[in-house]
């Protein structure tokens, strides 16, 4: 059985490999820490999904639980997507297929890191004119 330490440390040094200047250009470093990230990342999907969902229920109906019951749904979907590019992204990631190690699911991230000045934010990457970012996060 293997310890969860030691799983950390594969992680931890299989992104130090991929770090760098493999990173700064769309590459196979590129493409196999998108894949790493989004597995771990997946399981966003779901929340992100039901507040892209509710706030379009709330704007239509005042029935925003179906909505975002159908958010939930809509997020397990593109869960299981989201890992499953992950996926072939780690396993094909020395191949530059697609064309140029472009990912396979739209966004390519759940989130974005932007930096401001000194200080970081979390981007949902929301769709339909919904942003939010942490901290603070507008909904």
């Amino acid at each position: 059985m293997i310890r969860p330490i030691k799983i950390i440390t594969i992680v931890f040094l299989l992104c130090l490999a991929v770090s760098g200047k493999c990173l700064a250009d769309d590459g196979p470093g590129q493409k196999l820490s998108r894949g790493i990230v989004n597995i771990a990342t997946a399981p966003l999907e779901i929340p992100k999904q039901t507040v892209i969902y509710y706030k379009e229920g709330v704007a239509v109906t005042k029935h925003f639980i179906v909505w975002i019951g159908c958010g939930v749904v809509k997020g397990m979907a593109n869960m299981v997507g989201r890992a499953g590019s992950g996926v072939w992204d780690i396993v094909s990631f020395p191949f530059g297929v697609p064309e140029n190690y472009e990912p396979l699911f739209e966004p390519a991230y759940v989130v974005l890191l932007q930096h401001f000045g000194n200080k970081l934010a979390i981007n949902f990457n929301l769709s339909k004119g919904v942003s939010c970012s942490m901290p603070p996060c507008r909904l």
